[in-house]
C-alpha cells in the first residue's frame, strides 16, 4: 500500500474514532444538553459547558455534532447489529469468485467448521441443489486459505459491489436465498457487516483496502457531494473545502463514510470542479470566480497540507 493511501486511511480512521467516541459523548450527557439550550445557550456552545464541567469531550467536533439535527437523541441505534455468519460467508465468497479462486472441494469437506455449513445452508432455499452448496462452501473455504497465504489480499468496495451483483444476476436470488439475497449486496454487507465502514468489513475477514478510495464506488463521491451541498444550502453554510471536512466529522458520527477533501480533489480536479458536477451552471467561468470566492485564505487553516497543496499548487519557477 502507498504512504498517501495509508496516510488517508490513517486520517480516515481518526475522523471516525474521533466522531463516533464524541457521539457517545453527546448522547450520555442529551439531557443536559438540552436544559442548557432551553436556558438560551446555543447549541455551538454547550459542548464548551461540557469541558468546563471537566467532562472529557472533544470540543472542536462536538460542535460540528450538536448542530446536526436529531444527534444529542435516539437519533440512530446505538447497538451495533452482531456480524453474522452468512455475511462473512457472502464476503468470502465474493471475494474469491472476484480474485478467480479455484474452489478445493476436499479441503472445505475436511475443515470448513460446521457451523458455517449449517449457516450457508439455512441461508439457501430448500431445493438448492447439493452442488451448488457445495460450490459456495469451497470456494469461501478456498478464499480463507487464499487470505492465509496472501494470495488474496484486498477488495475494493466497488469491486465486491459489482462480482456480487452479477452473481446475484446469475444464480437467480428468488430461487437462490431463502430470505433476502445472498451474495449480500454492497449497500447491505457494509453497513450490516462492516457498520457503515468498508475497511472494517474487510479487515474482519483478513483482507484490506487497496487504496483509500477503494472504500467507495463512482456513485458514493457523487452521492457525497449531493449530500454536503443539500445541507449547505438548507442551513445557509458556504460550500467551502473547510466546511466540507467538517461535515465528513459529522456524517462519520452516522456511520456515514465520506471522501476526504484530498480525495474529492483528487477524483474531480479540483474544488470547483467538483462542485460543478453537482451544482453545474451555464456561466463556467462566473462559477469558478464563485467558488473561487468561497475557498478563502483562513478557510485552508487546519487542513492537511496535502489538501492545501491540491488546492493551490506551489508554482515551479521558469527554470524547472
Amino acid at each position: 500500500m502507498q504512504p498517501t493511501t495509508e496516510l488517508e486511511l490513517e486520517r480516515a480512521r481518526s475522523v471516525r474514532q474521533r466522531s463516533l467516541a464524541t457521539d457517545e459523548v453527546i448522547y450520555e450527557n442529551r439531557g443536559l444538553l438540552y436544559r442548557l439550550n432551553d436556558a438560551g445557550i446555543t447549541w455551538s456552545d454547550t459542548p464548551k459547558v461540557l469541558e468546563a464541567l471537566e467532562t472529557d469531550v472533544d470540543v472542536e467536533v462536538a460542535i460540528e455534532l450538536v448542530n446536526i439535527p436529531g444527534v444529542p437523541s435516539d437519533r440512530i441505534e446505538r447497538a451495533l447489529p452482531s456480524r453474522s455468519l452468512g455475511d462473512r460467508l457472502s464476503l468470502l465468497y465474493v471475494a474469491g469468485k472476484h480474485h478467480g479462486i479455484e474452489p478445493d472441494y476436499q479441503l472445505a469437506l475436511g475443515t470448513m467448521p460446521i457451523e458455517e455449513l449449517a449457516e450457508l445452508r439455512s441461508l439457501m432455499q430448500p431445493n438448492v441443489s447439493l452442488r451448488r452448496l457445495a460450490e459456495f462452501a469451497a470456494v469461501a473455504e478456498t478464499t480463507k486459505l487464499a487470505i492465509r497465504a496472501r494470495a488474496v489480499q484486498t477488495i475494493s468496495y466497488s469491486d465486491y459491489a459489482k462480482t456480487a451483483e452479477t452473481i446475484s444476476s446469475r444464480l437467480g436470488n428468488s430461487r437462490v436465498a431463502g430470505t433476502g439475497q445472498w451474495p449480500a449486496p454492497g449497500t447491505v454487507l457494509l453497513r450490516r457487516y462492516g457498520h457503515g465502514f468498508w475497511d472494517d468489513a474487510v479487515q474482519a475477514v483478513g483482507l484490506s483496502l487497496p487504496t483509500s478510495e477503494s472504500r467507495f464506488t463512482e456513485n458514493d463521491l457523487f452521492d457525497a457531494l449531493d449530500g454536503f451541498t443539500e445541507e449547505c444550502i438548507d442551513f445557509e453554510h458556504p460550500m467551502s473545502i473547510a466546511i466540507y471536512d467538517r461535515w465528513v466529522f459529522s456524517e462519520a458520527s452516522m456511520r456515514n463514510d465520506r471522501p476526504s477533501a484530498l480525495e474529492i480533489i483528487r477524483h474531480y480536479g479540483n474544488w470547483a470542479s467538483a462542485m460543478r458536477v453537482i451544482l453545474p451552471h451555464e456561466d463556467e467561468d462566473e462559477d469558478d470566480d464563485v467558488l473561487e470566492e468561497a475557498i478563502e485564505p483562513g478557510v485552508l487553516v487546519g487542513l492537511p497540507s496535502a489538501v492545501r497543496r491540491a488546492i493551490h499548487p506551489p508554482q515551479q519557477s521558469p527554470g524547472l
